[in-house]
């Protein structure tokens, strides 16, 4: 099996892709956009120990996390949520890594449309359901009143004991908006 990351843990001498395991970690890697030749999944074990205390101490809570490469940890954080928390989840209430960036690109392109695509609406969706959002593409946005709106907006509809929202941003300098944001 290759395109599964149990697979040095797997006991199955022959792997029909029937798996529960498999099918349930794949959703939540598909939803994350973590490719099995991802990096991360061979990155260093402290950087993981450090998502993992994270995740775990910040249950149901609104955390900043700085880092020199928001995409990287970002894809970190996720991963090690869905090592965590994806398995059992009947698909539902798990983990969601929000593009912020391509976020608001759909929304802006809504408004041209007058309707919102089949995309925006799932990111709409995913993003106020799951238990764990993680928010990363904060460092591509020239932040308005509009963009830091929205922000404020997703994190105050994520208000709840069982939902943590982890925001990624870089660790050196900040984030680009207008003086009056």
């Amino acid at each position: 099996m290759f395109d599964c990351i149990y697979t040095a843990h797997c006991i199955r001498d022959v792997c029909d892709l029937a798996c529960p395991v498999h099918a349930e970690i794949q959703y939540w890697m598909e939803r994350c956009d973590i490719k099995i030749n991802n990096p991360i999944l061979h990155c260093d074990n402290s950087k993981i120990a450090k998502a993992q205390q994270l995740i775990e101490s910040n249950t149901g809570k609104l955390v900043t996390v700085k880092s020199k490469d928001t995409a990287e940890f970002g894809d970190i954080l996720s991963y090690v949520a869905i090592c965590l928390h994806g398995r059992g989840t009947a698909l539902t209430h798990g983990i969601y890594k929000l593009n912020f960036s391509e976020f608001m690109d759909e929304i802006k392109h809504s408004w041209q449309t007058h309707s919102d695509s089949n995309k925006l609406e799932f990111m709409k969706i995913w993003a106020n359901s799951e238990n764990y959002l993680i928010i990363v593409g904060l460092d591509y946005i020239k932040f308005g009143d509009f963009e830091s709106q929205t922000l404020l907006q997703l994190i105050q509809s994520r208000r709840s004991p069982e939902k943590s929202t982890f925001v990624v941003i870089p660790e050196s300098g900040s984030l680009v908006g207008a003086n009056n944001s």
